[in-house]
């Protein structure tokens, strides 16, 4: 009979897949950033030369890139408008809390905010023969849009903001005497701003 050739018992293999840790992007850090602006103010609608330069200070946190919240406090500077023979001088000081959201862009980011204020309003009058002078604390609220930028320095940026105020109730000056006349405060003032700010990742 002829030899029949046995085959060689192959042992079976098995593929055994390594999956391959891929390391995890650490969260984006929190952001703190401190500033100040000068301000252009306008009464909005109001009396063409309705202008003045104020102060705003504020403070954001960001604990998202996109989001952040912010405290800010702000004075404006005396405005004048006219009554009668004389004048009303117009300031208003306070502080806010809003709502900051930002979309980063290639030379920075585009900001818009929203919130609440609180500021101390002051008239006086000048001009009359008996000049009074009455201050109350008005609320309000604000909206703003801007574009951010890093100046090339560690941590330091600038920013270009348009911010619109409204206050929550209207006021009115009154001059009395034979020729009595009244006049309108602003229920809303338009801010432009440039703000240079200090940011630290955390």
């Amino acid at each position: 009979p002829a030899a029949v050739p046995l085959r060689p018992q192959q042992t079976p293999t098995v593929a055994v897949a390594r999956a391959r840790a891929v390391p995890t992007q650490p969260p984006a850090g929190r952001v703190l950033r401190a500033g100040v602006g000068v301000t252009g103010v306008s009464g909005a609608a109001f009396q063409t030369d309705s202008l003045g330069l104020g102060l705003s200070i504020e403070g954001t946190w960001r604990p998202r890139p996109s989001w952040g919240i912010k405290a800010e406090a702000l004075g404006l500077p005396e405005r004048t408008f006219d009554v009668q023979t004389g004048q009303a001088a117009l300031s208003r000081w306070g502080a806010g809390l809003a709502y900051v959201r930002r979309w980063p862009r290639s030379l920075g980011a585009v900001a818009a905010d929203a919130g609440a204020l609180l500021v101390k309003t002051s008239v006086r009058g000048e001009g009359f023969l008996n000049a009074g002078e009455s201050s109350a604390w008005v609320p309000g609220g604000r909206m703003g849009v801007g574009f951010d930028v890093p100046l090339g320095l560690a941590h330091w940026h600038a920013a270009l903001d348009l911010n619109l105020l409204v206050w929550a109730r209207s006021e009115r000056v009154a001059a009395q005497g034979p020729e009595a006349a009244s006049l309108g405060l602003p229920r809303a003032d338009l801010l432009l701003r440039l703000f240079v700010a200090w940011e630290s990742q955390r």
